[in-house]
């Protein structure tokens, strides 16, 4: 169940460290923040390790147990299918860390009375069961968890969780037939013997079901305590997780999710792979994947390396096309950035001698499209210009555009990257 996932972080799920949508990623159990500036995130520390940019390395904090519960009352209500008043639970916790007291009630039509005297447990359906239905209907992953406080934690996030009342080895029947029609069905385990023995029990009647193990990467797993163990209340609380964050460790029972590897993978299909790591931005995420390719299919880096050179050494030089099948494709009217000259969507290079007046002619191009001008008698295609130097200090560009008049540009029509502020992009 360890595994050596890596996620880049994204805008639904950013950097725990620094908040940001990019440059971190999460590698298996710990996290990697490239921004220098952050703090370790509550339930995490910082490790004396760094990736191959400099990136260091956070590893969460491990908890063994259940924290000490502060004093409180909480009840959880177990309508009837009907949705009328019919069994509740209540829980008192004395903050200390004692055995907290637990009871059960059930409605004679007046008042709360204690124990479930006359009632049938087959007519105390599933906790929450009118919206278990209702996201039943609406095609939605049901999450089984064991206690309320896990459903409440899931449903937190937008995850529809259920769970039955009495905990652990107390699912019945009746529990099962509240849940057909699931298009989906997620078994969540407490991380102690008794949790795992209750989801095993309950797995026999979803077949299909798939796992989600709270603090999922945890050597715990494989060394299960008699009781307390933590749940998904307890890791959704101490990481801040999303639902997104949540559902990527769906996977098999014994399992966090992780790409299906093909034993007979071609070298087409291996080339493909390559070119999907080389288009990753961060170089060291880049380096990682590549090892892990390599990994996988069980060869070096250095024949990936050497087979794809050669690959791309033996590819045709030149794939010419007829003129008649070029005339026919090339469409008859087309538009220009600056008419008969430059035509629009294509990349053009300019090289010449250092002082021979590039940046002026560049720059001129520039002021005549985002200033709404014709250029030398030419008609320009107007519109905004994202104007990036990186060949000089922003200094020497300012000077150079007020000296050619850049002043009556309207500001919202032209952007400026300079050297001076390229580097920030990273952060």
């Amino acid at each position: 169940m360890i595994t050596e996932n890596l996620q880049r972080v994204t805008a639904q799920i950013p950097c725990p460290h620094c908040g940001k949508p990019d440059w971190c990623y999460f590698l298996g159990v710990l996290s990697v923040c490239n921004r220098d500036y952050s703090e370790a995130a509550p339930g995490w520390r910082l490790t004396s390790k760094l990736d191959s940019q400099g990136g260091r390395f956070f590893a969460p904090i491990e908890k063994q147990q259940k924290a000490i519960r502060p004093a409180q009352k909480r009840i959880w209500e177990y309508p009837n299918r009907e949705g009328n008043p019919s069994v509740r639970v209540i829980r008192i916790d004395d903050g200390k860390g004692g055995k907290p007291k637990r009871w059960q009630e059930h409605w004679n039509g007046k008042v709360w009375v204690k124990g479930l005297k006359g009632i049938k447990r087959e007519d105390i359906p599933v906790y929450r069961y009118a919206e278990i239905k209702e996201a039943i209907a609406e095609g939605k992953t049901i999450f089984v968890v064991e206690g309320e406080p896990s459903a409440d934690a899931m449903w937190s996030i937008g995850l529809p969780a259920t769970t039955n009342i009495g905990g652990s080895g107390k699912w019945q029947p009746s529990d099962t037939a509240d849940l057909l029609g699931s298009a989906r069905t997620v078994l969540c385990p407490d991380r102690d013997k008794p949790g795992m023995k209750h989801m095993e029990t309950i797995a026999k009647n979803f077949p299909d079901a798939q796992w989600l193990y709270a603090f999922p990467h945890s050597p715990l797993w494989k060394n299960l305590p008699q009781s307390q163990g933590v749940d998904v209340a307890d890791w959704i609380k101490d990481y801040q997780l999303s639902a997104k964050r949540v559902v990527y460790h769906i996977g098999a029972k014994g399992n966090t999710i992780q790409k299906e590897v093909s034993k007979d993978i071609t070298f087409s299909q291996m080339c493909a792979e390559f070119d999907e790591i080389n288009a990753i931005s961060c170089p060291g995420e880049r380096k990682w994947m590549l090892y892990k390719l390599a990994r996988d299919h069980k060869v070096s880096v250095s024949q990936i390396m050497a087979a794809y050179e050669a690959a791309l050494t033996n590819q045709p030089i030149f794939d010419g096309v007829g003129v008649r099948d070029l005339l026919t494709k090339t469409p008859e009217r087309f538009d220009w950035l600056v008419a008969a000259l430059m035509p629009m969507a294509t990349t053009a290079l300019l090289y010449a001698e250092a002082g021979t007046g590039k940046t002026l002619f560049v720059n001129s191009i520039i002021k005549a499209v985002a200033g709404g001008q014709d250029w030398n008698g030419y008609p320009t295609k107007h519109g905004k210009v994202l104007y990036i130097q990186t060949d000089e200090p922003e200094v020497n560009t300012a000077h150079n555009l007020k000296e050619a008049g850049f002043e009556s540009i309207p500001n919202e029509n032209l952007t400026i990257i300079s050297s001076g502020n390229l580097a920030k992009w990273r952060n």
